[in-house]
């Protein structure tokens, strides 16, 4: 990534880009938009792919994975998962994919 921030050339963009709280402002707005791109176009097979923007990330089971183990990695109740994807019991299968709520969604 390339990012101009302003040209040393410029005696009053010189001077600004010496103080510390623009070059926290430069690298906030940088910060942001990688982030606002990543989110937009995630790398496949991310976490950050693998979450929606409405507040639920889609998980799909993996050999030896265990309900239990599932949600407490991701810090929600065994209950609340199982609600969550209207599972009965704790039987699970490979290649299964529960759906996790996560941020304010995760609820107890």
């Amino acid at each position: 990534v390339l990012v101009e921030t302003g040209f040393l050339s410029n005696p009053s963009e010189a001077k600004r880009l010496a103080t510390g709280e623009h070059q926290r402002k430069v690298a906030k707005a940088i910060a942001e938009g990688i982030g606002a791109y990543l989110h937009r176009y995630p790398p496949h097979d991310t976490l950050l792919a693998s979450m929606s923007r409405d507040g639920v990330m889609r998980y799909v089971i993996k050999r030896g994975d265990t309900l239990s183990e599932i949600a407490a990695s991701n810090n929600i109740s065994m209950g609340r998962l199982k609600a969550f994807n209207g599972l009965g019991g704790n039987a699970i299968r490979v290649g299964q994919v529960l759906l996790i709520p996560f941020g304010q969604n995760a609820g107890s």
